[in-house]
């Protein structure tokens, strides 16, 4: 199962202008470093396609804070060790531009189509396990 896993990533270029259908772009999911050693962001399709699902049933605009990180950044904002964003399996959703309302909708669909979701103060973490 998890070699299937391993060729249900996308790979992209960091530097690449794509967009990923859905409204989204490659922008969205790369990471945030300027680390000379970061080349590319790894996208789980799954982990995608569940996005897509929350966005549409929350029907609001989302941000993510932090999407894909090279392992340089993953230590730089004292990520675990072994992060699902690493391995392009997580991302985390700002909670700040939200209402009370909107706030809790995301939370509790975010529990319905992700694996594994952690809520924080000002974002929720969602994951995808493979």
């Amino acid at each position: 199962m998890k070699i299937s896993a391993i060729t249900e990533v996308i790979v992209i270029p960091k530097n690449t202008k794509m967009q990923l259908g859905f409204g989204l772009t490659h922008d969205e999911f790369k990471c945030n470093c300027n680390h000379e050693g970061c080349h590319f962001t790894l996208i789980n399709k799954t982990l995608l396609s569940n996005y897509v699902s929350l966005r549409r049933l929350v029907d609001t605009r989302l941000d993510i804070n932090s999407g894909y990180r090279c392992m340089h950044w993953n230590k730089q904002v004292k990520g675990v060790a072994q992060s699902s964003h690493c391995l392009g399996l997580a991302i985390d959703i700002g909670l700040t531009e939200l209402t009370e309302s909107q706030r809790e909708a995301v939370y509790d669909y975010a529990k319905v189509v992700f694996d594994f979701v952690k809520l924080y103060d000002t974002f929720i973490h969602c994951q995808v396990n493979v």
